[in-house]
């Protein structure tokens, strides 16, 4: 996994804007879901809704973001 995220520069950035279903807020809010690169150390600020390999990579959410986003063909 830490190989994947670092082909896509997923360090270097921190965060991915992502969608599940073709929804990209959390249920019910306003709130970006986002894959998060914490490298094994979550933050006691970041509300972690489920974690990649104890952390490494965190999928989260937070309210107005303007980031990259991660796009997976079917």
């Amino acid at each position: 996994m830490e190989e994947i995220a670092e082909a896509i520069g997923m360090p270097g950035r921190g965060s991915l804007l992502v969608s599940k279903d073709g929804e990209r807020f959390l249920e019910g809010t306003k709130r970006h879901c986002i894959a998060k690169w914490h490298g094994h150390n979550l933050p006691s600020y970041f509300w972690s809704h489920d974690d990649i390999d104890n952390h490494l990579i965190d999928l989260g959410s937070w309210y107005d973001m303007k980031e990259h986003v991660l796009c997976i063909e079917k």
